[in-house]
């Protein structure tokens, strides 16, 4: 019985760290392939101009162009209501008139992408009865919805927002 030796507690732990070590890296490859690679942007060239802008009897009326090469399906739009905040915080298109929503943006009639290059159309917005007595700008982000591996994906295209001023839009 003295001449029986077992593993030593040493050989053990390496043992041990070993087979975590390789357990570890056969699950972080598994996973790798459920992330994607790369996001998905919107394609250089998507462009939503305000053609024209006007505040009257507590209605923002806008007349939109998609003067951009690629269609669009959609846009989100906020406004600020000071002239110190730098990104705008209140969500205009609660208050559209009659327009199809897609929370929390506003989705163009029709088809997906279906504001085509050189379109224009005019959105009203009311904002009487609510408690903001102006607005001093709004940040539109054009969206659109593109395919990736057979499913429709929305996408907001950060990279073509525009920001107006709105002088003496006063709500009453």
């Amino acid at each position: 019985m003295k001449n029986k030796f077992g593993i030593s507690p040493m050989i053990g732990y390496v043992l041990l760290i070993t087979f975590v070590i390789i357990i570890s890296a056969v699950v972080y490859q598994q996973l790798k392939t459920y992330v994607p690679k790369e996001g998905l942007d919107c394609p250089d060239g998507v462009s939503l101009f305000i053609k024209d802008k006007s505040c009257q009897d507590s209605e923002i009326i806008l007349e939109l162009e998609n003067n951009g090469r690629f269609d669009i399906g959609g846009y989100y739009i906020y406004a600020s209501n000071t002239s110190s905040q730098d990104v705008a915080t209140i969500k205009l298109s609660n208050y559209a008139d009659g327009l199809q929503l897609l929370d929390p943006g506003i989705k163009f009639a029709g088809p997906l992408n279906s504001f085509k290059s050189g379109q224009r159309v005019i959105h009203k917005f009311n904002l009487s009865g609510t408690f903001y007595s102006q607005i001093k700008s709004i940040e539109i982000i054009p969206m659109r919805w593109q395919e990736e591996n057979n499913r429709q994906r929305i996408l907001s295209c950060g990279n073509a927002k525009i920001k107006e001023k709105l002088i003496g839009c006063i709500i009453t």
